[in-house]
């Protein structure tokens, strides 16, 4: 079964949409929020959400981790342990690349986030990231072994791949457990709802991310589609919850009716609208031509560098250069200069990391594509 190119796209999209949304965090909505309070938050996730971005990643993991499977229902059990492995080799090279750059520039440039609290309230929680001293060997470690055991201490994005290695995992074993498709869905579905009950008692910080995985599978082994008149409505539905947040008059709403936090009022709703997007996505011809343009495929071939790198870019190079255009302009016009400039420099440190990495991965651990 081949590759559905326009989920590169979507997935491109995704990586895209959580630079613009960090990089507005940082110097849009913060510089504005001294005068303006929580509103440029407001304003900020209508528009674009980065939660709502990581839960489409997941989602389209499962979905596309699933083709081998889909392809050759009588796959051996002893496939998928290999594709764990594969999968871990998949997934940490990049890792490692964006800790280390990060170490190497923090050694270099330094990282002043400390002194970025003179600039005003929306930076304030800054002063309490990066309180290490850092080590080559602490680097590696943490882009190696340390993220998968919860810890991102040298770049905070990290934390999906810890989520999508158990996510990758477990769909894996269940694949092996349960070969007949019948048995997988029953199975994966039982497992979802408990993963869920764990989730909201506070035993599994991410299990909705998790159960996403599943999710993903299961519109594949059941080709889920929607009919075509609908498929406008299910695109607004998706959208309005991806607008959804704790600083929306829906979000305070859904959190203080069910008595839940903010992250896990994000989680569900987003994931739901993550879902309504992928359906909306894979039953429109229009939506599919206009995923597999060009640029938008080449963000699909860089998006998983690009999500691991903009942050140190925002934490080291951004953040220098945003206190150098201090005295020269106004602290809103350096915030949008030094925007443009994490969109740039992500693109192309992603696309050199991305193009260096595929050599190298290919020379040393081919199973791994």
């Amino acid at each position: 079964m081949a590759r559905k190119k326009y989920l590169d796209g979507l997935r491109g999209l995704a990586a895209l949409g959580v630079v613009a949304f960090h990089s507005s965090s940082f110097f849009s909505a913060a510089t504005w929020t001294e005068t303006f309070g929580d509103v440029p938050n407001l304003v900020l996730s209508r528009f674009i959400n980065g939660n709502f971005m990581v839960c489409i990643f997941f989602l389209l993991s499962g979905y596309v981790l699933t083709i081998p499977r889909a392809a050759n229902p009588a796959i051996p059990s002893g496939y998928w342990g290999e594709l764990i492995i594969c999968r871990y080799f998949r997934l940490t090279p990049v890792a490692l690349v964006s800790v280390i750059l990060l170490y190497i520039l923090w050694g270099g440039i330094g990282i002043p986030n400390a002194s970025m609290t003179d600039y005003g309230p929306g930076f304030a929680w800054m002063k309490n990231e990066y309180m290490f001293t850092p080590t080559l060997y602490d680097a590696a470690y943490n882009g190696i072994i340390g993220i998968y055991t919860g810890n991102f201490k040298y770049d905070l994005v990290l934390w999906t791949l810890r989520v999508e290695l158990i996510g990758s995992v477990l769909l894996f074993c269940m694949f092996a457990l349960f070969p007949k498709i019948k048995s997988f869905i029953i199975s994966s579905s039982i497992l979802s709802i408990i993963i869920v009950f764990l989730h909201y008692g506070g035993y599994l910080k991410y299990g909705i991310y998790i159960c996403l995985f599943f999710i993903g599978a299961l519109v594949h082994l059941t080709s889920l589609t929607i009919k075509q008149p609908r498929v406008n409505i299910f695109f607004l539905l998706a959208l309005w919850l991806a607008s959804i947040s704790i600083y929306t008059p829906e979000g305070k709403w859904i959190a203080h009716t069910f008595s839940i936090s903010s992250s896990q009022m994000d989680a569900i709703v987003h994931s739901i609208g993550a879902i309504l997007l992928l359906l909306t996505v894979l039953s429109s011809k229009r939506f599919q031509k206009i995923l597999c343009i060009k640029p938008i495929l080449w963000l699909g071939k860089i998006s998983f560098s690009v999500y691991a790198i903009h942050s140190v870019i925002i934490f080291t190079i951004a953040l220098h250069i945003f206190i150098l255009l201090m005295p020269l302009y106004q602290i809103r016009m350096a915030g949008l200069i030094t925007y443009l400039f994490i969109f740039v420099a992500s693109l192309i440190l992603a696309e050199i990391c991305r193009y260096s990495l595929t050599a190298f991965r290919k020379m040393v651990f081919p199973l791994a594509d």
